[in-house]
């Protein structure tokens, strides 16, 4: 029900890598999550993908709230409105562009989860 460690996986998890219905880490998945990347349903940290995706630097979701804010329903400094509910009508070009731009020292590894699409 509930774990802590390097790996853990629980309704309620803290950890490096955490996936949970409840979840905080350097890598956070899962209903509410909180982490450096955090990808969910309602996901902050400072790289998040979900539903809701709030962040410092990167979020992208239905609701995106973000210095880069890329979905359906944006609010940041970089805007990129999609139309498509899944995203399918996002340019990848224009986001790696949009994410460099901005940040330039961002890692390679950041850049293909917010473009591999």
């Amino acid at each position: 029900m509930a774990s802590a460690g390097l790996f853990s996986f629980g309704a309620v998890s803290l950890g490096l890598i955490s996936l949970g219905a409840l979840s905080v880490g350097l890598v956070a998945g899962g209903n509410i999550c909180v982490g450096v990347i955090a990808f969910g349903n309602l996901a902050v940290g400072v790289y998040s993908l979900g539903n809701c995706a709030v962040a410092n630097k990167i979020a992208l979701g239905n609701y995106a709230h973000a210095h880069i804010a890329i979905g359906n329903s944006v609010h940041g400094v970089k805007e990129l409105l999609l139309q498509d509910s899944n995203f399918s009508d996002m340019n990848p070009a224009i986001v790696k562009k949009m994410i460099l731009g901005e940040f330039p020292k961002t890692w390679s590894v950041i850049q293909r989860l917010f473009t591999m699409w």
